[in-house]
C-alpha cells in the first residue's frame, strides 16, 4: 500500500511541476519535463495519463511554443517506441491543427498522413479513417496540391459504399465539389454547389454557421456557372440559378442577370465581378488570358450570336476587345466544340450564325421552367402537408 501511495505521490509531483512550468511559460522546464516522462523507467500507463494532461494544459501556451514542444514530445515518444498509439495519434492531430491555424497546410496534412490509417491497428475505426482521409484532402486542397488531394479523397470514397452517415457523406461531397472547381470543371462544380446549397442537413452535421455556409455554396455556384465555358450546359445552370429567389440578394446577382439575359458584358462588369473570384478562376488559359477572361469573351461571342445573323470579324474583334485573328480563332474553337452554331467565311471575313442556336437557349429555359414548377410544387407540399396528402396527390396525377 505504501509503495502504491509513493508512486501516486510521484505522479502528482510530475503534474505539479507541469502545471508550474505551464503557468510560468518556462520552456526549459517544459522540455525537461517531456524528457522525464518519456524516460524508460516511467510506467507506460503513467506516460499515457501524463501526455493527455500535457495536451490539455499546453493549450495555454503560444502557438509556436506548442508546436515546438509537441514536436519534441512526438520525437521522444517515437524514439522510445512507446506502446501508446492512441497518445501518438492525439499528438499528431494536435500538431496538425496547430499548423493549420498557422497557415502551413502541407505540414498539417503531413502529420495526419503519418497516422497508420490503413494498417491493422485496433485503435483506428472505419469512420475515423474516412473522416481523416477527407480532412487530409481538404488540407492538401488548401495547400494547392489538387492531384494529391484527389487521391486521398478517392481513398475515402470506399467508405461511402458502406456508410449512410451524413457526417461522412456531406464533407466528402463538399471536398469533391471544391476539387472539381480547382480542376477547372466549373459547370460540374456549379451544379454540385447548387445542390449543396439546397441541402437540409441533420442537426448533428450542421454548425452555428450553417446558414452562411449554404449562402456561400450558392455564391460559388453562381461564380462557377458564370466562368464555365459558354454552351447549353452553362445555359441550364444559369437559368436554374436566376430563377432561384435566393440568388437575388447575392453580390454576384447583377452579373448573373446580365449573363442569363445574354447581354453583352462590358469592362465595368468584368472589373466588379473579378473581385469575387479566387485563384482557380484566374489560372492561365491561353494567349496570356486567364480562365475568367476566356469565359468573358466566350459569353460575349455567344451573346453576339443572339443579336446578329452575321458579323464582320473586324467588328467582332472590336466588340470582344481583341484582334480580328483572335476573334476568328475563338469562334472557330466554339463552332468545333459544338458550343456555337455558325460558319466562318474567311474570304469575306464574315462570321454567320444559324438561328437554330436560339432553340438551344429555348430548350434550356424550358427545362428550367419545368424545374421551377417542380420546385414550387415541393414548397406547396411542405407548407400545406395536411391539405396535400398522398391520396390527393395520387388523384391529381391520375
Amino acid at each position: 500500500m505504501s509503495t502504491t501511495n509513493a508512486r501516486e505521490d510521484k505522479k502528482d509531483q510530475y503534474l505539479t511541476s507541469l502545471s508550474r512550468a505551464i503557468k510560468g511559460k518556462d520552456q526549459t522546464a517544459l522540455y525537461e519535463w517531456i524528457t522525464w516522462v518519456t524516460e524508460e523507467d516511467i510506467p507506460i500507463h503513467w506516460v499515457r495519463q501524463l501526455i493527455t494532461q500535457f495536451l490539455q494544459m499546453s493549450k495555454e501556451l503560444p502557438l509556436e511554443t506548442q508546436k515546438s514542444l509537441l514536436s519534441y514530445l512526438l520525437e521522444r515518444a517515437e524514439a522510445r517506441s512507446l506502446n501508446s498509439e492512441e497518445q501518438n495519434i492525439q499528438v499528431r492531430e494536435t500538431l496538425s491543427k496547430l499548423y493549420e491555424t498557422l497557415g502551413d497546410f502541407h505540414s498539417a496534412a503531413r502529420y495526419l498522413t503519418q497516422i497508420p490509417l490503413e494498417g491493422n491497428s485496433r485503435n483506428i475505426r472505419d469512420d475515423y479513417k474516412w473522416k481523416t482521409f477527407i480532412q487530409i484532402a481538404n488540407l492538401l486542397l488548401r495547400a494547392g496540391d489538387v492531384s494529391l488531394a484527389e487521391s486521398y479523397l478517392n481513398r475515402a470514397s470506399a467508405g461511402l459504399a458502406v456508410s449512410d452517415r451524413d457526417d461522412i457523406k456531406y464533407p466528402f461531397k463538399v471536398c469533391h465539389t471544391r476539387i472539381l472547381e480547382a480542376k477547372g470543371k466549373f459547370s460540374e462544380a456549379a451544379w454540385h454547389y447548387y445542390e449543396l446549397s439546397q441541402k437540409s442537413m441533420k442537426p448533428e452535421v450542421m454548425d452555428t454557421h450553417a446558414q452562411s455556409v449554404y449562402v456561400d455554396f450558392l455564391n460559388h455556384a453562381v461564380i462557377c456557372a458564370i466562368v464555365s465555358p459558354a454552351g447549353p450546359q452553362r445555359s441550364r445552370i444559369l437559368a436554374a440559378l436566376f430563377r432561384d429567389d435566393r440568388t437575388h440578394s447575392l453580390i454576384s446577382f447583377e452579373m448573373l442577370q446580365a449573363v442569363y439575359m445574354d447581354r453583352l458584358l462590358r469592362k465595368s462588369h468584368r472589373e466588379t465581378f473579378a473581385k469575387l473570384l479566387n485563384v482557380y478562376h484566374l489560372y492561365p488559359f491561353q494567349d496570356g488570358k486567364d480562365i475568367f477572361e476566356q469565359s468573358f469573351m466566350e459569353h460575349n461571342l455567344s451573346a453576339v450570336s443572339k443579336i446578329y445573323s452575321n458579323i464582320k470579324l473586324d467588328q467582332l474583334g472590336d466588340l470582344l476587345q481583341v484582334s480580328r485573328e483572335e476573334a476568328e480563332r475563338l469562334a472557330a474553337k466554339m463552332i468545333y466544340e459544338g458550343r456555337l452554331i455558325g460558319t466562318i467565311d474567311q474570304v469575306n471575313g464574315l462570321l454567320e450564325f444559324e438561328h437554330s442556336a436560339q432553340i438551344v437557349q429555348w430548350d434550356a429555359r424550358l427545362e428550367s421552367f419545368c424545374q421551377e414548377v417542380d420546385h414550387c410544387y415541393g414548397r406547396i407540399v411542405k407548407m400545406y402537408p395536411q391539405v396535400l396528402n398522398d391520396e390527393q396527390v395520387m388523384d391529381w396525377n391520375k
